[in-house]
Order: structure tokens, then C-alpha cells, then sequence
């Protein structure tokens, strides 16, 4: 019998989104809804593989001839099509040399190496929005970064709050690193202007403050282009900056943990140095990147017509989570005696801050079997034309509007 013991590690609570998919499954109703789990699911309520994709493995298929490793920082086709299309082609080209890129699980991925080089090379602390993805914060923790919360969005006028954020901004030390959402502010749904970018742009740089963007939508908000935009302002604008980059939801390649790390620097000397310090990162973490979800997005972006296909199925849905958030907010606003629910309508993305409380979150899913996630966001695409009546009904209910 051994010595060792591990009876004194006691359970550690369950993720606040993946619980509740166990708790999803484990309910026996036959009208359950799932609402919390960031997938893009169809009509059907499946989370469908994309057409273009289907096409690019088969094409791959057919011609692969080996699965040994990918290098540390990955495949060099896959960075720079995935650079061209968050960068934009001209930025992506003229600053190519300054540039790191690394291919990485998913976009988590990305935020956790970016997160470690940070706290290694870097700076201590990091700014996360009021309210944030739930992750973030467990991410750049264990990465021993301090967090910094600063103001967002007013759960009160269920708007966003530029004129704290600014004020927040303003009070950071140099080298504060700030983590921003690209587009679809996750949970929110708001996101700054065109204009406001520009004003967050001209302070971060007057202050010396580092962003670090999660894109992890592009192509759900307006266009894959139009998303892109704060991004390329920033780029243009000569900051220093990460971008954590994700393709589950644009490519639905979720189960392929595709995504990447993109770092601008001010030289390639200074590029090759920061490179050198992620893959040493990347090598004692998960030594280096799976292959099959980057080939698939290469074949896709190497291929015109392929291209052009998974352009279309973007759109696609994104012209869905517009059609349900109108229709969800329409359904809501016509129903309620109460509460204001037109403030939905303003927001943009997957996702839909309701404004509903924990304990009627619960009540949803403990009454009608609706499952989203505690602090009142749900998946758009959840819905469908099917289960939108029960789900406005039973938010009624539980709001006593």
C-alpha cells in the first residue's frame, strides 16, 4: 500500500460554462433549451459542419501524405493567411518582419501564451472588461498575472460606458496591458464605435498602455473586413500589441483547437527575440500545434472558390444570430408590461446580455429547463423559430413582467 495520499485535495468547483453542459445532459426533459454554450448551432439546433470545410478536407485527404510534427511557432502558410485576414493585406505585408505569429490551440490557447509572455517579459498586470468572458480571468491569473477590472458596461442603462472607460484608461501606469475585445464583446454585445477606437487609440498611445485584442468573432458582427477595422486603426497607428486569435466560430472548427498569436514589435530584430521567447514558451506547454484544423483553413483560404464559399457560409451566420436577436427582442418588447428589453437590439454578435439576474437564471432552468449562463448571457443561435415563444414566455415569467 502506498505512502502517498491524495485525500486532501478537495473538488474543485465546476467550469461555469462546461458545468452546465454536464447539467444539460443529465436533464431528462424532453423540452430542454441550451442556451449558454458559445457554438454557432443551426436551425436544427446542430452545430453543422461548414460546406467549405467538408470540401477542404476531402481535397486533403486525398493528397496528405504524412502527420508528423508542425514546428513549434507552426505552419507558415497558415500565419500568414490568418495574418492577411486580421491585418488586412497592406498592413499584413509592409510589417510582416515585425510581426510574431504562432499557431495555437484555439484562441484560449493564444490568450495563455500571450498571457505567460507577458508576465515574463512584460508587465504584472493586465486590465479585463466589467463584465469579461468568463475565462479571462482564470487565464491570466494562472498565468500570475494581477487583473485590473476596469468599467465596461452599466448593467442599470444596459449601455456601454466610454466616459469610465476613458477615465479608467487614463489612470493606468505605463506598460499596463489592456485586454480589448475586437467585436462581439463577449457577453455584452456592445462594442465601441469607429470613432471611440480612434480616441482609445490616440490615449493608449499618449499613455504607453499595451492592448492585447481577443478576436475571437470575426465576421459575425458586420464583415469579416468591417470587424477587423479597430484592429487594422491600431496597427496602422504603430502599437506595440497582441491579438489572440480563434477560428471556432468563423471556420466552426471547435473540436480542431485552431487558433494563433500574433505579436506586433517595432523591428524584426526585436520580432526574431520575442519569437524566440513564445516558442520557448509553446515548447514547454504543449511543445507544438495540431495540424489537421490549420491545414483545413489553409485549403480554404488558398482556394478561391473554396474561399468564396466560406465567405458566403459566414454571412450565412451571421445573417441568422440578426434575424433571431430581432426577432427574440421584437417578441420580448411586445409581451412585457414591465421591463425595457429594446436595449437588445443595440447589441451585435452571438451573444445577448439580457439583463436577467442569478436567481432568475435559475428559475430558468430549474422551471422550464432553459440553460444559460449565470450572469444572464445566451447563445442567439440557440434559438430558433421553433423555441423562441417558450423561451420569451418563460423569461416573462421568471421577470414577473
Amino acid at each position: 500500500m502506498s505512502k502517498v495520499s491524495f485525500k486532501h485535495i478537495s473538488q474543485a468547483p465546476p467550469d461555469p460554462i462546461f458545468g452546465l453542459m454536464s447539467d444539460f445532459a443529465a436533464d431528462t426533459r424532453g423540452s430542454k433549451i441550451l442556451l449558454s454554450v458559445g457554438v454557432y448551432v443551426d436551425e436544427q439546433g446542430k452545430v453543422p459542419i461548414l460546406q467549405s470545410v467538408k470540401k477542404a478536407e476531402k481535397n486533403l485527404i486525398a493528397r496528405e501524405e504524412t502527420k508528423s510534427y508542425l514546428p513549434i511557432e507552426g505552419e507558415k502558410n497558415f500565419l500568414n493567411k490568418i495574418g492577411s485576414l486580421i491585418f488586412g493585406d497592406f498592413v499584413w505585408l509592409k510589417q510582416r518582419e515585425c510581426i510574431v505569429a504562432a499557431q495555437t490551440p484555439g484562441g484560449t490557447g493564444a490568450l495563455r501564451i500571450g498571457g505567460e509572455f507577458l508576465k515574463k517579459e512584460v508587465g504584472d498586470t493586465i486590465g479585463v472588461s466589467d463584465p469579461t468572458w468568463v475565462n479571462h480571468r482564470g487565464v491570466f491569473t494562472a498565468c500570475g498575472l494581477k487583473l485590473d477590472i476596469y468599467p465596461y458596461y452599466s448593467l442599470q442603462t444596459q449601455k456601454l460606458e466610454f466616459e469610465r472607460f476613458i477615465k479608467h484608461m487614463e489612470s493606468l501606469t505605463t506598460g499596463t496591458i489592456v485586454l480589448l475585445h475586437a467585436c462581439c464583446h463577449n457577453p455584452t454585445g456592445s462594442d465601441f464605435t469607429f470613432d471611440q477606437w480612434k480616441i482609445i487609440s490616440d490615449l493608449f498611445l499618449a499613455k504607453g498602455l499595451i492592448p492585447f485584442f481577443d478576436f475571437a468573432y470575426q465576421g459575425f458582427r458586420e464583415g469579416l473586413e468591417e470587424d477587423a477595422a479597430a484592429i487594422r486603426l491600431f496597427a496602422e497607428a504603430g502599437h506595440h500589441m497582441l491579438v489572440a486569435y480563434s477560428l471556432s466560430k468563423n471556420f466552426g472548427l471547435y473540436a480542431e483547437r485552431t487558433g494563433g498569436l500574433f505579436i506586433l514589435t517595432e523591428s524584426a530584430e526585436v520580432a526574431s527575440n520575442v519569437l524566440s521567447k513564445v516558442k520557448s514558451l509553446i515548447r514547454t506547454t504543449y511543445s507544438n500545434p495540431p495540424l489537421h484544423g490549420s491545414a483545413i483553413a489553409t485549403e480554404i483560404l488558398s482556394n478561391p472558390q473554396l474561399k468564396q464559399e466560406w465567405t458566403q457560409e459566414v454571412s450565412l451566420m451571421r445573417a441568422r444570430i440578426i434575424k433571431m436577436r430581432q426577432l427574440f427582442c421584437r417578441a420580448l418588447v411586445a409581451k412585457s408590461q414591465k421591463r425595457d428589453f429594446r436595449f437588445l437590439l443595440e447589441k451585435s454578435g452571438m451573444f445577448c446580455f439580457t439583463g436577467l439576474d442569478k436567481q432568475e437564471v435559475s428559475q430558468l432552468r430549474d422551471k422550464f429547463g432553459i440553460y444559460m449562463t449565470h450572469d444572464g448571457r445566451m447563445n442567439l443561435s440557440g434559438l430558433n423559430e421553433k423555441n423562441l415563444d417558450t423561451v420569451v414566455d418563460a423569461i416573462l415569467k421568471v421577470c414577473a413582467v
